[in-house]
C-alpha cells in the first residue's frame, strides 16, 4: 500500500496492523490524498524500486 503520511484514512495504527498482517505499507510524506498525482515520481519509486 502507497499512503501519504500523514494520512486522514489510513492512520499510523492502522499502518502498523497492515503491517504487522504481512502487508507492505510505503510512506509518502507530504504528499496529498491523490499521492500519484501531488508526488508522481516518489509514487513510481514507491511502486517499483527501479524506477
Amino acid at each position: 500500500m502507497v499512503r501519504p503520511s500523514p494520512s486522514d484514512y489510513i492512520t499510523d495504527d492502522i499502518a502498523e496492523d497492515l503491517r504487522r498482517r504481512g502487508i507492505e505499507v510505503r510512506d509518502i510524506p507530504g504528499a496529498e490524498h491523490s499521492v500519484w498525482y501531488s508526488h508522481f515520481e516518489d509514487f513510481m519509486a514507491a511502486i517499483d524500486d527501479r524506477y
